[in-house]
């Protein structure tokens, strides 16, 4: 494991309070900390690989928020640590269904 790929795990493993999704470019979920899995009630095991849609409400995946969350910090050139991001918007609504 590279030095970043360590740094950014001992990040990750630290928040405990608040979920912290990490997605690829193609909207799959590629990181799942203590907080995420304790507010969206996923084991890691369970969720690495899948789309970010099941981060959202049913409502919001038939609006494609993941698609515009997605977007965003492309459009921006940096991605929002507040509010905007698919994790603040997903703890903000609650979990989804699994």
């Amino acid at each position: 494991m590279g030095e970043e790929s360590a740094r950014s795990r001992l990040i990750l493993d630290s928040a405990t309070d608040y979920p912290i999704i990490p997605l690829d470019i193609e909207g799959c979920i590629t990181g799942w900390n203590a907080g995420a899995q304790r507010i969206m009630d996923y084991a890691e095991v369970e969720i690495l690989g899948r789309s970010g849609d099941v981060i959202f409400r049913s409502e919001a995946r038939a609006e494609g928020r993941l698609d515009r969350e997605l977007c965003r910090p492309i459009e921006a050139g940096s991605a929002s640590m507040s509010g905007g991001t698919c994790a603040g918007t997903a703890a903000a609504s609650g979990p989804a269904a699994p």
